[in-house]
């Protein structure tokens, strides 16, 4: 998707929007600016933990060219909701580095050459993050914010139904737009109902298991050493999600259930490796024992 776009870009396939040119395509998947960096962003980790994890140079010339097309893609997609989750996914890789000095050095070193780098008016763009004065977009965004949350509390248990806002909205206020923001969007559609599903059962078993993954699984020589990057990029993918989600409404974006779906696989390797040194005679290391009970992730 990223080089997709971003050959599509040069080659004048880029959409006007907002004050800059920004990158677009064909793909359903890659059709809209915002998405195509909340995609960016979910990716990143993943690149780059297995940047870590792979010994072989081919293996990290590949995964650092991804790597550097991410980043240039992100910028050309001129999203501010996505360059403040990459931002947070920065944050968070540096907090969970070993090496944090080197890592705010890189950092800054990254920054200051980025910024110079994109043009005045990408600048511009990104510097209206912390403009107090509202553009249309940002406070068309408001709007809806206030609107949902009207719409929530009219129906605080239920919700208008699942992917009902946008009909709600026009029938209640008369305005057609999303609500561009997670939270509003979960409790407005699902109510508490679904809201306590999605956040406190859902995205609960995903940071548990995975950093259960990540306390178990031995880094070397473990058969499931994958596992460990995998659950690192896990976690921080739902963070980026999380941050850009006050800008977008990713309730039903594919992206979560692909995770969840990778959570559960990562649990039952887990579990079947302890279920193996248990018929094999052997006491399976505590390192590796299930959590008591079935998840609802993995349910």
């Amino acid at each position: 998707m990223a080089f997709d776009v971003t050959t599509g870009f040069y080659e004048g396939k880029a959409v006007y929007n907002q004050g800059v040119y920004r990158v677009t395509s064909e793909n359903s998947a890659a059709d809209n600016f915002n998405g195509i960096a909340i995609t960016i962003n979910t990716a990143f980790p993943f690149v780059y933990y297995l940047f870590l994890h792979y010994k072989r140079l081919w293996k990290k010339i590949f995964l650092g060219i991804m790597l550097a097309l991410f980043v240039m893609t992100l910028v050309l997609t001129g999203s501010r909701g996505g360059l403040l989750g990459f931002i947070v996914l920065l944050g968070c890789i540096w907090w969970m580095s070993r090496h944090k000095t080197i890592g705010i050095i890189a950092f800054m070193v990254f920054s200051i050459i980025g910024w110079f780098s994109i043009g005045a008016e990408r600048q511009r763009r990104y510097e209206s993050i912390f403009d107090s004065n509202l553009d249309e977009s940002s406070l068309g965004r408001v709007n809806a914010w206030h609107d949902g949350l009207i719409l929530f509390l009219e129906r605080p248990l239920t919700g208008v139904g699942a992917d009902a806002f946008l009909q709600a909205r026009v029938d209640r206020f008369g305005v057609y737009l999303d609500p561009h923001n997670l939270y509003i969007h979960v409790f407005a559609e699902l109510g508490l109902i679904g809201g306590g599903i999605f956040f406190f059962m859902l995205l609960r078993d995903i940071f548990r298991i995975n950093l259960r993954v990540i306390r178990q699984v031995k880094t070397r020589g473990s058969p499931h050493a994958l596992l460990v990057p995998f659950a690192r990029a896990t976690i921080l993918a739902c963070i980026s999600l999380l941050v850009t989600g006050i800008f977008a409404h990713s309730t039903f974006r594919y992206t979560w259930y692909l995770l969840a779906a990778l959570t559960v696989v990562s649990e039952q390797f887990i579990r079947k490796s302890a279920d193996l040194d248990t018929v094999n005679g052997q006491l399976p290391d505590s390192s590796l024992e299930p959590a008591e009970g079935s998840s609802p992730a993995s349910q």
